[in-house]
């Protein structure tokens, strides 16, 4: 997984408000697939400062510990 934080600072700097949104996806999602790419691994845009995509980030770091856990541990029940 790479996190990749400051996404609002990323915006702020390389967006225009006359930028329109869609527009503007499409340069992330581009951005995303070219890092995926070239890391092999999934990615995560984040903004510590605003809390943007942070709640998407816990759940894929919550599904990547209970399926280890269940790998690590298969005769183990655990209640998440």
């Amino acid at each position: 997984l790479l996190v990749c934080n400051k996404i609002d600072l990323y915006r702020q700097k390389y967006f225009d408000q006359y930028l329109e949104n869609e527009i503007r996806q499409e340069i992330l999602n581009d951005l995303k697939q070219k890092l995926m790419t070239t890391y092999q691994c999934d990615v995560i845009f984040i903004s510590a400062k605003t809390g943007e995509n942070i709640s998407q980030l816990k759940e894929y770091m919550d599904t990547v510990v209970k399926n280890l856990y269940t790998q690590r541990y298969p005769y183990q029940k655990r209640a998440w």
